[in-house]
């Protein structure tokens, strides 16, 4: 059975990869400004920069100025046009606006001294094209919980079976109420909701194997990063009620990591455990969510220099929170998303050069105020030579890694498990020991390709806070990922933080759910039925 569960892993990887390979971008035509030479200019995305910078998406060589006027909109209602900047030249039927304003079909839009004539057009609903696949994902993800499940039989004794088939039993019934419910509303786009299952499987058999007591545990943050998936994908949907509610979300985050600051214990070093009715859980990682709400915004907002501020503020006050608690990993998390996130609205090198070079220099005052932060990484690049030191489970990770070969010892049959943190921080080792390295690599371009997923979003149908949203998410995804795999096997210095879906972690799996959801609504395709 390890040889069918690499199989299948590697066979869900390749159908997700085909399916991005294959997919063509087909952007449709929803309305044209129409010049006084007779020039028609099409407007595709469903936020263009409009303006004579020949950077805009519709650039009008005949504006008075060469810099981006305005930003015009679909939406649900029709068409609106914001300004942006206090010297935009923007009229509607001559009447100059400073505020966004309703366009109709044959209204005259003056853009910088342009005069155009705005031309909507219908918009066909395309049905999304993952749709097809999904009935094969979902077999695909269903073989392999009964791979797993069925590879720990040959290590159990049939009275012991009863954990395994409730961990892999609720995973199989969460995978077919997610595709259920993915048709039902018309989502598509199902290959995204089988990655994460996918990981997911691959999680279970990482808590089944290293601590069988946590399965129920395991079960209810699956049911529960689901459900916030679920409910994200589908509120997501509605722009306006997105928008609105951006500010709050980020106020609520703030507040609870602050409020972690405040009252939270230490575990391991890290200051960032709140323990409620015998529970405990990382705020960090819920905060994730609303860093993303925080730093997503639409593409008219983008230029507001006074909105981009308060994102670099609010980050600030994140990051610098995680480095006061000592989690360092989480903190580099943040400000890796930080600098996505920033690049993107500002499109300025200078700005994340800038950033860079302050957290640089924020790190050494901290290596010099905290002499214990120097001691944490004084193994780095040395695991083998001070193996019975700092080295010792990096060292193990690698030889873990080697034992296992290509398709592993089988689920459950492995020593790397007794390992401190086998199945969180050096979970890579553990995966490529039972499951073997086939998994564990397919599990790490799983989330690779959730990255290009996201990065594909960019200039799409769904606008600019949808696309800012899916990179900032797969950037958190990307950072972990790369601190988790790297620092386990000493390519980068140990901090400490969970591979995504994988680790054993409630909050964490929650949170990786909540993210993805993101990355599904940046594309066009989730929106299925209701077309782009």
């Amino acid at each position: 059975m390890r040889y069918a569960a690499a199989a299948l892993t590697l066979a869900i990887t390749a159908v997700f990869a085909l399916s991005l390979l294959l997919r063509k971008k087909r952007p449709s035509v929803w309305g044209r400004l129409e010049l006084r030479d007779g020039t028609s200019l099409e407007l595709k995305n469903r936020e263009s920069l409009v303006g004579g910078s020949p950077s805009s998406d519709v650039c009008l060589t005949t504006s008075r100025r060469r810099v981006p006027e305005g930003v015009i909109e679909r939406d649900g209602s029709g068409c609106k046009i914001h300004p942006i900047g206090k010297k935009s030249e923007i009229s509607v039927n001559g009447t100059l606006i400073k505020k966004a304003a309703a366009a109709a079909d044959g209204d005259v839009l003056t853009i910088g001294g342009a005069e155009t004539v705005f031309k909507s057009a219908e918009v066909l609903p395309e049905k999304a094209r993952a749709e097809r696949s999904g009935g094969l994902y979902l077999l695909l993800v269903l073989a392999l919980c009964g791979a797993l499940f069925s590879s720990f039989c040959f290590v159990l004794k049939p009275s012991d079976f009863t954990p395994y088939a409730i961990g892999f039993g609720g995973a199989a019934a969460a995978s077919v109420l997610l595709f259920i419910v993915n048709r039902a509303f018309g989502q598509g786009a199902f290959g995204v909701d089988a990655i994460g299952l996918t990981l997911s499987a691959i999680g279970m058999s990482v808590v089944l194997s290293s601590s069988p007591r946590s399965v129920y545990k395991e079960l209810i943050c699956l049911a529960a990063g689901i459900a916030i998936y679920i409910v994200l994908t589908l509120f997501l949907r509605s722009g306006a009620g997105v928008r609105a509610l951006r500010r709050p979300i980020a106020i609520l985050g703030l507040a609870l990591i602050v409020f972690a600051l405040l009252t939270a214990e230490s575990i391991l070093g890290a200051k960032n455990w709140i323990r409620i009715a015998g529970v405990s859980f990382q705020p960090s990682e819920l905060v994730k969510i609303a860093f993303v709400f925080a730093g997503a915004a639409p593409l008219y907002s983008v230029f507001n220099k006074r909105n981009l501020i308060v994102f670099i503020a609010f980050s600030a006050l994140c990051v610098g929170s995680l480095v006061l608690m000592s989690d360092f990993g989480t903190a580099l998390v943040f400000f890796t998303a930080y600098l996505v996130t920033a690049f993107m609205r500002s499109g300025s090198f200078a700005t994340v050069a800038l950033s860079a070079s302050g957290a640089g220099l924020a790190a050494v005052i901290a290596v010099t105020a905290r002499p214990y932060i120097a001691v944490r990484f004084s193994s780095w690049g040395r695991a083998w030579e001070l193996y019975n030191e700092g080295g010792y489970q990096q060292a193990r990770t690698m030889t873990a890694c080697a034992s296992g070969g290509l398709f592993g010892l089988g689920a459950g049959k492995g020593w790397f498990k007794t390992v401190f943190a086998a199945d969180t921080d050096m979970v890579f080792g553990l995966v490529s020991e039972e499951l073997g390295l086939i998994t564990a690599f397919s599990a790490v371009i799983m989330i690779l390709l959730l990255a290009v997923y996201a990065a594909k979003s960019i200039n799409g149908e769904k606008g600019g806070f949808y696309a800012i949203a899916a990179c900032g998410a797969a950037a958190i995804m990307l950072a972990q990922l790369a601190l988790n795999v790297f620092g386990s096997l000493d390519i980068l210095p140990f901090t400490g933080v969970t591979f995504p879906f994988v680790s054993n972690g409630g909050t964490s799996l929650i949170a990786s759910w909540g993210l993805l959801a993101f990355i599904k609504a940046g594309s066009a395709s989730a929106d299925g039925k209701r077309g782009g």
